[in-house]
């Protein structure tokens, strides 16, 4: 994968498209077969850095995971780490990790790279701690030493709406066998929760509260659907590119994770839904993009939850559309793996687009989009979404654009593909 890409305007945007699986789902399958001592079988699971620094760092605990077009994982005796478990970029694989693993009363040493190691941690760490985990850190981040503990059951209600934080409060009270109630502000996305409820979990919800309670769970298969985080590049894609028509076949459409097609659709984009099933628990469906004039929107503040990986290649369609776009309440942006508000706003500003940004957000007005040398700050999704602002329009230079395979490692070799060779 190049740290410098150049791209040129895109040829042509009409074919079917099969996309990865989901990053999200892909790193729950792997966590919670790793807590079953026979096999569970993840299908269609992610191939992208992200994932392999998850499965290194699970065999470093004594998992089983055989690779294929099928992934066997299952443990049958933890063994503490000799060395500390690397985890790359990925923010989801350190969160979930620690919980599993102060449930499991484990010593082990979390870190992982420059940019994970400024993240928040203490997100999952005063929850944990809660329930009585040993978690030592510096200043709340990365590295994380966890040291054995014995957990017990707690009722918290997340201060930050969080998948991630919920995600590793839940997998350590399954670990340990402890009962948990947690509350959320809003609803973030459940894929953990449907895993667990397929298993034989003990899983209830009252109002915007989750209820975990002791039980013994069953490997059950797992289908990884289509990733709607990396569709959303395609989705905006062909609404911008005149004539442009994709079919994204088998994509993930849970619902606290739509958000993006219905920002979209409020854009005015031409999306069709069909096909609509089950891949296990998980809905799935094909989605039909044609090109379509957008406008302006002031972007429901509601939505953000679910569409915060969006929200930058979402900016990108904003430029495109007639009229002004407002999007706030989405602060939590400035603390993935970049500042993704600082970071859209300055590469947008570079390629001549007007943007007034907020705390929260930015305002965007459109006007077409100039060859521009930005920076993508080592994070893959500036670096896919600006790839698409210079596909849709006069073609531009992205740096600091490597990291792209840590979720989308095929998204150059799909563009090109289908597009022609646009992307050097």
């Amino acid at each position: 994968m190049k740290d410098h890409l150049h791209i040129a305007p895109v040829k042509n945007c009409v074919g079917e498209l099969i996309l990865p699986g989901d990053k999200s789902i892909s790193h729950r399958a792997l966590m919670l077969g790793s807590l079953f001592t026979t096999p569970l079988i993840v299908s269609n699971c992610l191939a992208a850095e992200d994932i392999v620094h998850l499965k290194s760092a699970l065999r470093f605990l004594g998992t089983l995971i055989e690779d294929g077009e099928q992934i066997s994982v299952h443990t049958p005796v933890w063994r503490a780490p000799k060395q500390a478990l690397y985890v790359g970029n990925s923010g989801t694989s350190c969160r979930l990790l620690t919980g599993m693993l102060a449930g499991l009363g484990m010593t082990a040493t979390i870190t992982g790279d420059e940019s994970l190691n400024q993240r928040p941690m203490q997100r999952i760490i005063a929850p944990l701690s809660y329930m009585g985990a040993q978690i030592f850190s510096d200043s709340g981040k990365c590295p994380l030493i966890i040291e054995p503990s014995q957990l017990q059951g707690i009722e918290y209600e997340l201060p930050v709406a969080s998948a991630q934080v919920k995600s590793s409060i839940l997998l350590a009270a399954v670990a340990a066998k402890v009962m948990v109630a947690i509350k959320e502000p809003v609803p973030t996305r459940d894929h953990t929760e449907r895993m667990l409820t397929a298993m034989g979990a003990n899983l209830s919800f009252q109002d915007q509260t989750i209820i975990v309670k002791p039980s013994t769970l069953q490997p059950t298969p797992i289908c990884v659907p289509g990733d709607i985080s990396s569709a959303a590049f395609f989705m905006v894609l062909a609404s911008v590119v005149k004539d442009a028509c994709w079919l994204l076949k088998d994509v993930g459409i849970n619902p606290l994770r739509t958000g993006v097609i219905d920002a979209l659709k409020l854009m005015g984009a031409d999306i069709q839904l069909s096909n609509q099933r089950l891949f296990g628990t998980e809905p799935v469906a094909d989605i039909l993009i044609r090109h379509a004039p957008l406008k302006g929107i002031d972007f429901p503040t509601q939505w953000v939850t679910r569409t915060i990986d969006e929200l930058p290649i979402l900016f990108v369609a904003a430029c495109f559309a007639k009229g002004k776009s407002i999007f706030r309440s989405a602060k939590e942006l400035r603390v993935k793996e970049s500042d993704r508000i600082g970071a859209m706003a300055d590469a947008l500003t570079q390629a001549g687009i007007q943007i007034e940004e907020f705390n929260d957000g930015m305002m965007i007005n459109p006007s077409r989009i100039q060859y521009a040398k930005v920076d993508a700050r080592g994070d893959h999704r500036i670096a896919m979404a600006m790839s698409v602002a210079f596909l849709a329009a006069c073609g531009g230079e992205i740096v600091n654009s490597v990291n792209i395979q840590t979720s989308f490692p095929s998204f150059i070799d799909i563009i090109n593909t289908h597009c022609g060779q646009v992307i050097q």
